[in-house]
């Protein structure tokens, strides 16, 4: 678990070192006034805008980039609400509500970059496409832009549970309940 964790960090210090290369030093990068252009995050399913991981993730982009604005996206009144419409809110009712929020936020008026974690990267994408308002660039670490394929850890022929599961995976997947999520 340690070696994990370790590992989630240095992804953040290279997404870091990174960002400041391909954010910062464009020609895009700072407002009139000289202060960064503002940072949108979006968390990924199961997560929320506050947890440790993008909480985190917040805090060292605000340490390392001097004056930058960073907006965690939250769905919901509060941090329960957003993990809980991480799953079951309408991805439609979801990206309406993210662009009202920007559209409506003086900081993000000028611009910001967006970065969005695994499903967040795609509801960002969404974001871009309906209402790009002003995004400069989009960054997704670990987004499903192809599909899904598969069940993870269930490899073909693994388990009879895996079998199980993949069965009803295919029965309910296309149901209505499932793809209005």
């Amino acid at each position: 678990m340690a070696a994990s964790i370790s590992k989630g960090f240095a992804l953040c210090y290279f997404f870091i070192a990174v960002s400041q290369g391909v954010l910062l030093r464009s020609k895009s990068n700072s407002k009139r006034d000289g202060t960064p252009t503002p940072i949108v995050m979006w968390h990924g399913m199961g997560d929320s805008c506050c947890a440790r991981g993008i909480g985190r993730l917040q805090q060292i982009l605000q340490s390392n980039i001097a004056g930058v604005y960073v907006h965690s996206i939250e769905i919901g009144a509060n941090e329960q609400e957003d993990f809980a419409n991480s799953y079951f809110m309408s991805v439609n009712k979801q990206v309406e509500q993210v662009c009202r929020n920007i559209s409506s936020n003086p900081l993000l008026q000028n611009g910001y970059h967006a970065i969005g974690f695994s499903q967040g990267g795609q509801f960002l994408r969404a974001v871009a496409q309906r209402c790009p308002m002003g995004m400069r660039n989009l960054v997704t670490l670990g987004g499903q832009h192809q599909g899904v394929f598969g069940l993870p850890r269930c490899p073909p022929g693994s388990a009879v549970i895996c079998t199980y599961i993949r069965q009803l995976l295919d029965k309910g997947a296309m149901t209505d309940f499932v793809q209005e999520r």
